[in-house]
């Protein structure tokens, strides 16, 4: 019994022990991250994190006194090593997922991050030569402290070889009470409710909390709860009718333009949607970055709008708040069910309905998160991905640089039937940016800036080409965001608006002379800019049940999801709220309380909405 005691002992402070280093070796990795004035966080993230640690040892305890029933020493002690190895490389490799994650997106695996991995081109396309390196050394560094601890733990405390089942009574009793504490530290205790994420929340922080997180518990919860793929609506926080009557009363799709938007009733239309071009970049769009020079020249002679936001921070999630004028979800991609996205609005569609020629064109994989289904879907005529571009130029990891993809826009223009809506998505600005003006650096945020500098050039070089031919006079021009990015800004939150906030210019030939040198500076959603100018084409815009005109002021706000949780803006300033721990944070602002009513209402009635078609 004492032999017992002892191993099962050290079997649980091993797991234990590891899980405090893998704490360490996340924020060793994600140590830039860190807010100012947030160090506490770091070692009280070690305290929070004891409930979920506790559980996910006690969880390792059954497998453990299963071994000890093998009755040949050297085999029990061999199945049990290569047991544990096993799982310790997979802690380790889902603390390095963590960790990546947290950088990119601000959060640990989760379901959404589950859907995307059925995508695993996106993420060997984004990994670095560096990036390799830094992996392969995170791992080594993991593997090593499990050799450290199984040495101190295991052969010279833990008598593995020794230790067995006799069957005597004391010996059963033990089973029996080692088992039920077991049981006690995987459930979290004697309460109602079973330990879950929230019980590690502690900190306004976000990587605070992901650091109490335990990676094994974490995603294995993700994996096997059934809780976490909904078929309903999670997040209601009052009746329905309260919250569509809230919703309802937010959105406004007002008047046309006055003076008139288009000196054209049936403008061409060139949609050019920029890969992570955030506000931030654009000095003009009053961002703090000098990273789009010349877009900011070419955006003072036309409308700007200065406070847009985009409605999520993938693609997937700005090319249907683009094309749908649909807003994102807190829990999943839309564009990965295409059972879903097929019966979202399509603003192609109507243009298709009316006479006008549509195209889409990507450097990359079309194919990449139902991409290509999608926009198929969505009534394209004529998708061009790489494996259709005319240029025969190398290739970067996601595809073609964005000065082919300029030209293969430029092509499709040259060759279009008027009217034509002629769109397309760049992907320069996108890990691990590797544009021909950064492959000299190894420095990733050299490469960053870089390619953004890239991106802005090749745009300029196009239009420059573009607005001397005949078809730019009686063209619409839109150049947007698809999402912003990261930053790591101080004294800025993951989910802040400023990672949201995107560039945003509507010019051309056939936009009107009044709106030249105009700027708009209240909020605005993403959603909004197409149906926007299809109401000033005298287009009906009633199946975008989410879209606010953005040249009204009175009552202007924006709405954004991020993975189970979402962010407000308007004139008074912002708030981004968890659902998880069900609380708020940024800045002190007037009228929280009533800020706080009109969020939870929107993603209320967007989710409901959602799970209704």
């Amino acid at each position: 019994m004492k032999h017992l005691l002892k191993a099962v002992s050290g079997h649980f402070l091993f797991w234990l022990s590891f899980s405090l280093v893998a704490r360490f070796l996340f924020w060793l990795y994600s140590f830039t991250l860190i807010p100012k004035g947030s160090w506490s966080d770091v070692f009280f993230s070690f305290w929070k994190a004891l409930p979920l640690d506790f559980s996910f040892a006690s969880y390792l305890l059954l497998p453990f006194l299963l071994f000890l029933f093998i009755p040949n020493a050297l085999f029990r002690f061999r199945i049990w090593l290569f047991f544990s190895g096993f799982l310790a490389l997979a802690f380790s490799i889902l603390n390095l997922i963590d960790a990546e994650l947290f950088i990119h997106w601000g959060s640990r695996i989760n379901p959404l991050a589950i859907l995307y991995a059925h995508n695993p081109q996106g993420a060997t396309a984004s990994i670095t030569t560096l990036a390799i390196f830094k992996i392969i050394g995170y791992l080594g560094m993991h593997l090593l402290f499990f050799w450290m601890l199984f040495r101190l733990f295991w052969v010279l405390f833990l008598p593995i070889k020794t230790t067995k089942i006799d069957f005597r009574l004391n010996t059963l009793i033990s089973l029996v009470l080692v088992s039920l504490l077991s049981f006690l530290g995987i459930r979290g205790g004697l309460g109602k409710v079973p330990i879950n994420q929230s019980r590690t929340a502690f900190s306004k922080v976000a990587i605070s909390n992901a650091a109490a997180n335990n990676p094994m518990w974490n995603a294995f919860y993700h994996l096997f709860s059934n809780d976490e793929l909904p078929t309903q609506n999670q997040y209601n926080y009052f009746s329905d009718s309260v919250a569509q009557k809230t919703t309802d009363s937010l959105f406004n799709q007002g008047e046309i333009a006055n003076p008139a938007l288009l000196n054209s009733s049936k403008p061409n239309i060139l949609l050019l949607i920029m890969e992570s071009f955030g506000a931030e970049g654009s000095l003009y769009s009053g961002g703090s970055q000098n990273l789009s020079p010349v877009f900011d020249k070419i955006a003072k002679n036309g409308l700007l709008f200065e406070q847009m936001y985009s409605a999520g921070d993938r693609t997937d999630k700005g090319l249907l708040s683009i094309l749908s004028a649909y807003p994102s979800v807190p829990f999943t991609s839309i564009m990965a069910k295409p059972e879903k996205a097929s019966r979202l609005p399509s603003i192609p569609l109507i243009l298709d309905s009316i006479g006008y020629h549509t195209s889409f064109v990507y450097g990359g994989d079309i194919s990449f998160a139902n991409m290509g289904t999608y926009l198929l879907q969505s009534g394209f005529d004529k998708i061009i991905d790489q494996s259709s571009f005319s240029s025969k130029t190398a290739k970067g990891n996601w595809g073609y640089h964005d000065q082919d993809f300029f030209n293969e826009i430029d092509r499709q223009i040259s060759t279009a039937k008027e009217p034509f809506f002629v769109s397309g998505l760049s992907l320069s600005v996108h890990e691990p940016f590797d544009t021909p003006s950064s492959r000299s650096s190894k420095n990733i945020q050299q490469k960053m800036k870089r390619a953004y500098l890239y991106t802005d050039s090749c745009l300029g070089d196009f239009l420059t080409r573009f607005q001397t031919s005949e078809k730019y006079k009686n063209t619409l021009l839109i150049v947007l965001g698809d999402h912003g990015r990261e930053l790591h800004l101080p004294n800025t939150y993951f989910s802040d608006p400023y990672k949201f906030r995107i560039a945003c210019y509507v010019g051309g030939g056939a936009l009107s002379s009044s709106y030249a040198g105009k700027k708009i500076r209240h909020v605005v959603m993403q959603q909004s800019v197409l149906p926007f100018i299809l109401q000033n084409m005298n287009l009906s815009t009633s199946p975008f049940t989410f879209y606010n005109n953005p040249l009204r002021e009175n009552g202007s706000f924006a709405f954004y999801s991020f993975y189970n949780g979402f962010g407000f803006v308007n004139k008074s300033g912002f708030y981004i709220y968890e659902n998880s721990i069900k609380t708020h944070y940024g800045p002190e602002i007037e009228n929280i309380d009533g800020l706080l009513y009109q969020g939870k209402a929107i993603q209320q009635a967007i989710i409901k909405n959602y799970f209704a078609f």
